[in-house]
């Protein structure tokens, strides 16, 4: 429970969802990004509702209080890495990263390939990753979230404006290349505003050298 999951054992689940699901090794990226999310975000709820710092307390919580899928000593062992030097180290510094964060959403915890995909059936037509964006950021009563996703979406209707006049004119390719100018570079094999899917290569090609 304490790291990331060990390499058999992801095989052996995703033979597991294809045989069940009948899904192709073309999904197998997907699935095991979503996988890890979702086992990262388990042991952060556990983390929320039942971990005490508390060093007098062996457990944080005594165990039988605890959601009966949560092995015992699985979770002795959690517990132990949290209040280890790394784990307290690793705490603070993820802690201090989101502080700086200065652009929120209101996608809560739906993921932004299913606002993705939500607005193509609303649509009945394919949307850019500047659409998800202006999807995202604006409240339910449509005012903005925060003064800087005021300001990105400023800044990306000022670049479609611009290229009004070019080849990509309405396509949904050239609001993503907007949306990539206004964001700044990717992260390697991260694509910003699709969800755990597509990664940079696949959306953008690959990088040539100059």
């Amino acid at each position: 429970m304490i790291g990331e999951i060990p390499t058999e054992t992801k095989k052996d689940i995703w033979k597991l969802i294809k045989k069940k699901f009948k899904v192709n090794d073309d999904m197998k990226d997907y699935t095991m990004k979503s996988l890890g999310k979702k086992w990262r975000d388990w042991k952060s709820n556990l983390n929320k509702k039942y971990y005490d710092p508390d060093p007098d307390s062996v457990d944080a919580l005594p165990i039988e209080q605890l959601e009966n899928r949560v092995d015992a000593h699985q979770w002795r062992n959690l517990v132990q890495f949290w209040r280890s030097e790394k784990g307290t180290t690793r705490s603070i510094t993820n802690k201090a990263n989101h502080s700086k964060q200065t652009i929120n959403h209101t996608a809560g915890a739906k993921s932004f390939a299913r606002v993705h995909e939500e607005l193509k059936i609303e649509r009945e037509a394919d949307v850019s990753r500047t659409d998800v964006f202006y999807a995202t950021h604006r409240k339910k009563d449509g005012t903005l979230v925060d003064p800087r996703s005021g300001s990105l979406m400023e800044e990306m209707q000022n670049c479609m404006s611009q290229e009004e006049d070019t080849q990509n004119e309405g396509s949904e390719q050239g609001h993503d290349d907007v949306y990539a100018h206004v964001m700044g570079q990717e992260r390697r094999g991260r694509v910003r505003g699709i969800g755990l899917g597509p990664n940079s290569v696949q959306v953008q090609g690959p990088m040539t050298k100059p």
